[in-house]
């Protein structure tokens, strides 16, 4: 792994989906936002030190993805609002470290 940092992945990536709308004389939104990370770099030491790898009963460091949404309404003067957000809309959980 000369040259390459160990602990960080080949790729990520995010995308995002937003709409907006007239509704109750405001303006209803709703976002939705899928976010991707793939398995981390592993190493001999890394995976020793239960930093990275799989292991018998659980994975550290691997591919992770989660979705998030927002739903909101503004008043037409945008002086106020009222939102309500949701991370991880799935509930996938991942291991991320071991001590």
């Amino acid at each position: 792994m000369a040259g390459q940092a160990v602990g960080t992945p080949r790729v990520r990536a995010t995308i995002g989906l937003n709409f907006v709308a007239s509704m109750l004389g405001g303006e209803g939104s709703a976002t939705l936002n899928w976010a991707y990370k793939g398995a981390d770099r592993c190493n001999s030491e890394s995976t020793s030190k239960y930093a990275c790898g799989t292991f018998p009963t659980f994975r550290v460091g691997e591919a992770t993805s989660r979705v998030d949404l927002r739903l909101g309404w503004d008043s037409a003067n945008k002086k106020w609002g009222i939102a309500g957000i949701v991370n991880n809309l799935t509930d996938k959980q991942y291991v991320g470290y071991v001590r």
